[in-house]
């Protein structure tokens, strides 16, 4: 499936956001099963750029799957000459000190299977913000917290891209993503603008029903201020990017 420039189309809210998934994340205690369980760990090795059992590293490992994956799905095409761009952690960024971004090993390590063009670490985190981590949907931090606390770092690109994609480790309701889509927007005015996360947190009473689900979700500002998604078809996702202009 490759995506078309349109002819003609309405162009879609600025303040939502198609964002693509590839595993399905079960947290806490809701790992019921051992298909489940791999995932869950499988994701906490992610979120620690972890080596495997069998020694390979967790990052490696599963871009090489999403990599096989691909081909005839919704993300087939999707992120063909794309720029990547790596979602800060929630700790402030350490000046001229070595620091944990998993995912910008993501981007790395997508990038060297052909998964984008190229990547720019442009969207930083200035200032820390609390973790989401444990917390009740009501206590996360909303969009307006993150947005103060992100900015963009380095000079534009001389070149814009085609299309930008913003990458993290787990997708839960977007709030961290809808944020980044904003600042992202100061730098790339002009591009179609995409997330993409290796999990997505399974929500409410979903059953997890396979290791591998691909799937596409538009995201929105809940009445909370926080992130909110609901899932897309893939003709709608399509409808949604060919929108955009992908």
């Amino acid at each position: 499936m490759r995506f078309l420039r349109p002819s003609r189309q309405t162009l879609p809210s600025r303040s939502e956001l198609v964002c693509g998934a590839f595993l399905p994340y079960p947290p806490g205690d809701s790992a019921r099963s051992d298909a489940a369980l791999a995932n869950q760990k499988l994701i906490w090795a992610i979120k620690g750029d972890k080596p495997l059992q069998n020694g390979r590293m967790a990052i490696d490992f599963t871009i090489d799957a999403l990599h096989d994956h691909i081909p005839d799905t919704i993300l087939d095409g999707f992120f063909d000459g794309a720029l990547l761009v790596p979602l800060p952690s929630s700790r402030k960024k350490a000046p001229q000190a070595p620091f944990h971004w998993p995912s910008r090993r993501i981007c790395e390590v997508m990038i060297s299977k052909g998964l984008g063009a190229d990547m720019d670490p442009c969207i930083i985190r200035a200032k820390g913000i609390r973790s989401s981590k444990g917390c009740r949907p009501e206590d996360r931090p909303t969009i307006d917290e993150h947005l103060e606390t992100l900015a963009l770092e380095g000079e534009p690109l001389l070149i814009q891209p085609n299309r930008v994609i913003l990458v993290d480790d787990v997708l839960t309701r977007g709030t961290t993503m809808l944020a980044a889509s904003e600042i992202a927007r100061r730098r790339f005015a002009n591009a179609p603008i995409a997330g993409f996360a290796i999990g997505a947190t399974i929500l409410g009473a979903i059953p997890f029903t396979s290791r591998v689900q691909i799937r596409m979700f538009l995201l929105r500002r809940s009445s909370r201020g926080g992130g909110w998604r609901s899932d897309l078809t893939d003709d709608e996702s399509r409808g949604r990017l060919q929108a955009l202009g992908w």
